[in-house]
């Protein structure tokens, strides 16, 4: 496994000095973490200031014992937190895994992970970590949520009042079925909506979840849903709570698409008027994967039709895909594409497409190529650049067979 190696190459002059700590070689780039084992599952937020914050999943000590560490870049490229090789979150004897961040606002960052108590049991932990690297939540974090049985897989967004939004799983009814929780939290690390509000207690377990904050500072969770499993399998549902932890729509969630079949890998992103855009991989027609987009408004009714938008639709395969804003109201999706090369060795590229705020499809109707090198570009990620379009990475595969 490699380490975990950022590919950002920004030089940074001041009075003709060179400040930059970031390497102008892309066949080396900048070490975040060199320690012994495997340092994988990288997430990143932005530090705010020119910078970036990044988290990851680190076995140093054990190949079978699951850390959390993580580290901070100023904009010149430089490690702000620990040592060479990063501050640790969690590195208790037993497992920490399925962790998350968000911005404090600070420059900073707040983080939440699985711990396991035991076999059967586990809880959440929540951590903050100033711009400089001090932890304020003791050594070793507060606990987020300990109810019983299992909390787990908590996804976090900032309340943007220096605090945060969380949604997890939980099994403290019962110890086989599974709801969706929320909470909100302060900068201090205090509860603000006691021992969590739920969000979904129908029949069936949830699957993955996405969150986001909306424009108006409300949380919106949408999530993957079985209640209708003998018909459909999974579908997607959403839900949102206002700042008082109330929730806003439908009990147990508005029903964003029920389709035969899968409809899976979701994120939701907020538009400009408290709703959200939300994407997905789509299985309806039972041969491929497609790219599917909604927009809901902040009072719980749908913009595009029913059935939602198809982003992409032919008969390969389509996956993960991202949002980011187009800056007039409406969004701009990427994803992988097995379009021009289905079969091993595979030639996966990636696309995108930009959509306005009515559905209307901006670029090619199947998506704009971004990249279409030999061989595979897979799990891109994307932001706004500013200026109405947008910033898109992968990982690309072009120099291995």
């Amino acid at each position: 496994m490699k380490k975990l190696v950022p590919f950002i190459f920004f030089i940074f002059f001041l009075n003709g000095v060179l400040l930059s700590q970031w390497s102008s070689n892309n066949l080396i780039n900048n070490s975040v973490c060199t320690a012994p084992n495997n340092q994988l599952s990288v997430k990143t937020v932005s530090d705010g200031d020119g910078g970036i914050i990044m988290v990851w999943e680190d076995r140093r000590f054990s190949t079978s014992n699951r850390d959390i560490y993580a580290q901070r870049f100023d904009k010149f490229g430089f490690k702000q937190w620990g040592d060479s090789n990063g501050i640790f979150i969690a590195n208790k004897p037993d497992d920490e895994r399925y962790f998350d961040l968000c911005s404090d606002g600070k420059g900073g960052a707040f983080f939440v992970w699985d711990f396991s108590l035991t076999p059967a049991v586990t809880y959440l932990k929540v951590q903050r970590i100033t711009k400089f690297g001090s932890k304020l939540f003791t050594d070793t974090g507060y606990v987020a949520a300990f109810n019983g049985n299992r909390q787990s897989q908590a996804k976090i967004s900032p309340d943007n009042s220096g605090g945060f939004f969380m949604a997890y799983y939980t099994s403290e009814i019962s110890s086989t079925d599974y709801e969706i929780k929320a909470n909100k939290f302060d900068s201090l690390g205090n509860k603000l909506w006691g021992n969590g509000v739920f969000v979904c207690q129908s029949d069936g377990n949830p699957s993955e979840m996405s969150v986001c904050t909306t424009s108006n500072n409300e949380f919106i969770a949408c999530w993957g849903d079985w209640r209708n499993s003998i018909l459909t399998e999974s579908d997607l549902y959403i839900q949102k709570l206002n700042s008082s932890g109330v929730p806003q729509w439908t009990p147990n969630g508005i029903a964003l698409i029920i389709k035969k079949f899968s409809q899976q890998y979701q994120k939701v992103f907020p538009d400009n008027s408290g709703g959200a855009y939300i994407t997905w991989c789509d299985r309806r027609d039972s041969i491929s994967n497609d790219i599917y987009l909604q927009r809901i408004r902040s009072n719980g009714s749908i913009v595009f039709a029913d059935t939602a938008l198809p982003i992409t639709f032919d008969n390969f395969e389509q996956y993960q895909p991202q949002l980011a804003q187009d800056m007039k109201g409406g969004i701009i999706v990427t994803w992988y594409d097995f379009r021009n090369g289905p079969e091993f060795p595979f030639n996966i590229d990636v696309y995108a497409q930009r959509v306005d705020s009515t559905g209307n499809r901006k670029w090619s109707s199947n998506g704009n190529n971004i990249s279409n090198a030999q061989y595979s570009q897979v799990y891109p990620a994307i932001i706004s650049d500013g200026n109405f379009g947008a910033l898109i990475t992968w990982e690309d595969r072009k120099s291995v067979v």
